[in-house]
């Protein structure tokens, strides 16, 4: 180690305030990313060897790992055959099982809610390709050696009934959102969709949303007063070719108010979180009126409906983005997951504060091609479970994808704090830690260096490029 005393002293007088906490933040950070406790796990897992489409699926924490529900295709390509896998907390593959077909059908996974910590509901589309069932919604109780307690077929025929989001509601029943679309000859009509059903799968009722063009219901909560918030996209009212579309119906889905949200280009609903401060934040892609492509959007509502704020994100200024999920944290926080840049399709994560500012996001590429996440847990140690697909690159084939990060959606320890990539480690020396004025760098490794600081929060307060080996 150099003598720090012959370091060169790095003051900005405009940022004299912000350096008052700078080191210390500094310092907590290195100790929470390298502390004990904190995983990072970065897996494909290919399904018996026919992982040749891997569909929108869903992932539940366990009290010793995940369990996650995708499709697993054939080789043949002519079917679809759920599978259940669980892995440990670690990202190891524990167990794996197929859900039997019902008859020779074609099945597209939905999502899946954990009862208790070994019963599982989870919900998916089967295809008949017949005139009389084009399509309907199954929903199943199994255990986690995918042993069905119980199973349902919902729908009616001459209709597609596409299920989207299942939640389970205060009576111990479930309420599911998706699209029914009635076919008559050549014609057809797309309606959002709720049905609700008893804790054994029997429905109850169900409702059906919209106007004259397609509509579309993607995700539902029930609401204090026990009615249901139904979020997803219309062409029949708003702006624009597609908008927000958030439906408020009581509790036996009759409609109370209905209210678009978008501009001139097409926005879609893609999930609904009831937040801690009894407000909403509908998630999902949108667009501005210069790109034609899709960018992430977020809005956050009150609970009639009206707009607190509403924002657009994009990575490093590229198209193609779009949100599928997000999850508030302990302080307000909030972090989304999706897709960025449509040329590559790579995983995408960014955190806000509660008023939806960024404070950082990061882009995943599995293997630079199609990437993409559809849900995320908080983990136990403060970091995150990316969960979603890519294409394993040995077999050509789109598999199953979990990627465990930390807080700082780091996929190694201390990438925050002048570290490149995990094979190639340019440390970097801080002191004093902590200070009041200056604050002294050292790397460890010459050339040109990118220096980033951050809060405790994991905002971004200063960026620098440089090529000195000591600031």
């Amino acid at each position: 180690m150099s003598n720090k005393n012959a370091a060169i002293g790095w003051v900005d007088e405009n940022k004299a305030a912000m350096l008052r906490k700078l080191a210390l933040v500094l310092l907590l950070s290195v100790q929470a990313l390298s502390g004990k406790g904190q995983i990072y796990f970065n897996n494909l897992y290919l399904h018996d060897d026919r992982g040749e489409g891997i569909g929108p699926g869903g992932t539940i924490k366990l009290s010793d790992g995940y369990l996650n529900w995708n499709n697993g295709v054939f080789g043949s390509g002519l079917y679809t055959q759920l599978s259940v896998f669980i892995v440990d907390e670690y990202g190891n593959l524990i167990t794996d099982a197929d859900l039997p077909l019902i008859d020779t059908i074609r099945e597209q996974s939905g999502n899946i809610i954990a009862l208790n910590d070994s019963e599982f509901v989870a919900m998916s589309f089967q295809q008949t390709f017949t005139e009389d069932t084009p399509g309907d919604m199954v929903l199943r109780k199994f255990n986690r050696n995918a042993i069905i307690e119980w199973q349902q077929v919902l729908g009616e025929e001459g209709r597609l009934d596409i299920p989207q989001r299942i939640a389970q509601t205060n009576d111990g029943g479930f309420i599911a959102a998706g699209q029914v679309t009635i076919v008559t000859g050549s014609d057809d009509d797309g309606q959002a969709w709720l049905i609700k059903t008893d804790s054994v799968g029997i429905v109850e009722w169900e409702q059906t949303y919209g106007g004259a063009l397609y509509d579309n219901g993607s995700d539902v909560v029930q609401t204090p007063d026990g009615g249901y918030l139904l979020l997803g996209w219309t062409r029949s009212y708003g702006a624009g070719q597609r908008d927000f579309y958030l439906i408020k119906t009581d509790n036996e889905g009759n409609e109370e108010w209905y209210q678009p949200y978008g501009a001139e280009t097409s926005e879609i609903g893609k999930s609904i979180l009831r937040l801690s401060d009894g407000n909403y934040l509908l998630t999902g892609s949108g667009a501005n009126l210069e790109l034609t492509q899709s960018l992430g959007r977020l809005y956050k509502i009150d609970s009639d409906g009206n707009v607190i704020w509403s924002k657009t994100y994009t990575y490093q200024n590229n198209t193609g983005h779009n949100f599928h999920k997000s999850v508030e944290l302990w302080n307000g926080d909030l972090v989304s997951v999706g897709m960025t840049n449509l040329s590559s399709n790579a995983g995408w994560l960014v955190r806000t504060n509660s008023l939806g500012e960024v404070i950082w996001q990061r882009e995943y590429d599995k293997n630079e091609s199609t990437d993409l996440f559809y849900s995320l847990l908080a983990t136990d140690d403060g970091g995150f479970l990316l969960s979603g697909q890519a294409v394993n690159e040995e077999t050509n084939s789109q598999d199953a994808w979990l990627l465990k990060v930390d807080s700082m959606g780091c996929t190694f320890p201390n990438c925050i704090v002048g570290l490149d990539e995990e094979e190639k480690m340019v440390m970097v020396d801080v002191w004093p830690n902590p200070t009041s004025e200056v604050l002294h760098l050292e790397l460890q490794q010459q050339g040109a260096a990118q220096i980033m600081l951050y809060d405790m929060a994991g905002k971004l307060l200063l960026q620098k490029q440089t090529t000195q080996q000591r600031e």
